[in-house]
């Protein structure tokens, strides 16, 4: 694929990522009532899947050999998905439709996808920040990961378990379950995904800091952050799915700061503090002017929309203003 194809086949994933943003922020509004938290409201991943899918068509298009762009965008367009699945089955139920109706599908579709997208970004890990593996020896190691993030978005796909889009709203449950491989992955030890996760999730961790010992100079810089925040999100979220297996209430709840808050939001921004303060990928002249020329855009079209408003006030109360 040429260098012109490979940018606009990154615009036109971006462009597909943000309209999937807006229409989950449409979808949102019409939620309101079933949104009782962020975590309800799927703040984190939107996060997410803003950042991500920004990143991945500046990296994707300026430097299309690279892997760590196209990732980027396929973790986007996983959360983009998840979003609009999550909201569109809340519509639903919100619009009198049976949990066991339609509305399960796009409720199945939620349940797998998002962590389809976390896993693609540990993957990620792997290769940043130069799109290769820190040695050819680690290769076996990137192909056991994937296989375990297949392997688990599978296990979600298949999963007994009903899918809690809200506390608000009634369980929905899946129209796809194998009773055996979701005992396997959530039973009462959730031993099949501590199986897989506790050596992935050791390996990630080792890949980068051998990455960072390796480094020198400007990469080390770019590196020296990212590693640190790698390996503590990844260690806060093992550990969550480990005390899980005992206590599932503070287990769950240490998982999902690793996993929400962590893997989704603070690697991805992480990511782009690379780009930007360290000059990785050389955005970070490209990202400075996108920043300026966006901002005297937003300011230019609120000044717009004050004075139009403003107008049509005016217009709406005879033309004269209210001066006492």
């Amino acid at each position: 694929m040429s260098s012109r194809n490979a940018a606009r086949l990154a615009w036109a994933i971006g462009a597909f990522c943000l309209a999937g943003i807006v229409a989950s922020l449409v979808l949102l509004a019409l939620d309101w009532k079933a949104i009782d938290s962020p975590s309800t409201a799927q703040l984190p991943w939107f996060l997410n899947c803003a950042i991500t899918g920004a990143l991945g068509v500046l990296i994707a298009s300026r430097r299309p050999r690279s892997s760590i762009g196209w990732l980027l965008l396929a973790i986007s367009v996983g959360n983009a998905v998840y979003l609009a699945g999550c909201f569109i089955a809340i519509l639903g139920l919100l619009g009198g439709a049976s949990p066991a109706g339609w509305v399960d599908w796009p409720a199945w579709v939620f349940n797998w996808s998002g962590g389809l997208g976390a896993f693609l970004l540990i993957v990620l890990i792997f290769f940043f920040p130069d799109g290769k593996l820190p040695g050819p020896r680690w290769r076996w190691v990137a192909y056991f990961g994937l296989f375990a993030s297949v392997v688990t978005t599978f296990a979600a796909m298949v999963v007994t378990s009903p899918v809690q889009l809200s506390p608000r709203l009634p369980s929905v449950s899946s129209p796809i379950a194998l009773g055996a491989i979701s005992t396997f992955a959530t039973g009462s030890s959730g031993v099949g995904f501590l199986i897989l996760l506790v050596p992935v999730f050791g390996v990630v961790i080792a890949s980068v800091v051998v990455r960072l010992r390796r480094s020198s100079g400007v990469e080390r810089s770019q590196l020296k952050w990212f590693t640190y925040v790698a390996a503590t999100v990844l260690a806060v979220t093992l550990a969550g799915f480990t005390i899980a297996a005992a206590n599932s209430t503070i287990g769950s709840a240490i998982a999902s700061l690793g996993f929400d808050l962590g893997i989704g939001v603070a690697l991805p921004v992480t990511i782009g503090l690379a780009v930007m303060k360290y000059g990785l990928y050389d955005l970070d002249v490209v990202i400075s002017r996108t920043l300026v020329y966006g901002t005297l855009a937003v300011f230019i079209t609120a000044v717009y929309v004050g004075i139009a408003v403003g107008i049509g006030s005016l217009v709406g109360s005879g033309g004269k203003p209210n001066l006492a």
